[in-house]
């Protein structure tokens, strides 16, 4: 492998494997750093149609708990740890989006509507696979 896709490798890693993962979410994973914040998609749901504020000004029950980030990443390890298995409803899921204005990446709330629609239907399909409904999300305004 070359040195190049040797890179390619660690950074695809660096998004599935659950150690990686691991030192992003949880504090301390990385020296002076501070963690990615993980959302509750039950909160999220819970906010109805709003224009979604920055991530500061967030309430604390907003974001998964050190026990629900725990419960994520054992389901990435344990379907990591398959090399056949194929996780089709991830307990962590990230979300990019283009603005919608200069201003503000969502002024109407219009592409936030669409997304707990998407997360109503992901939860029911986590459900009905015995998994716990609820999941990890991050909200990156691309």
């Amino acid at each position: 492998m070359s040195d190049s896709e040797e890179a390619v490798q660690r950074q695809y890693d660096s998004y599935i494997k659950d150690a990686a993962l691991r030192e992003l979410v949880l504090p301390g994973g990385v020296p002076n750093r501070a963690p990615i914040r993980l959302l509750k998609a039950s909160f999220v749901m819970r906010m109805g149609n709003c224009k979604v504020g920055r991530r500061q000004e967030l309430e604390e029950a907003a974001f998964a708990s050190p026990e629900m980030l725990e419960r994520a990443l054992k389901e990435v390890a344990e379907t990591a740890a398959d090399g056949t298995a194929i996780c089709h409803y991830p307990a962590i899921v990230a979300v990019s989006y283009c603005w919608a204005s200069p201003e503000h990446p969502d002024p109407e709330g219009k592409q936030f509507a669409m997304l707990q629609t998407m997360i109503r239907w992901y939860m029911a399909n986590r459900a009905a696979r015995g998994l716990d409904p609820d999941f990890c999300l991050f909200i990156d305004f691309h």
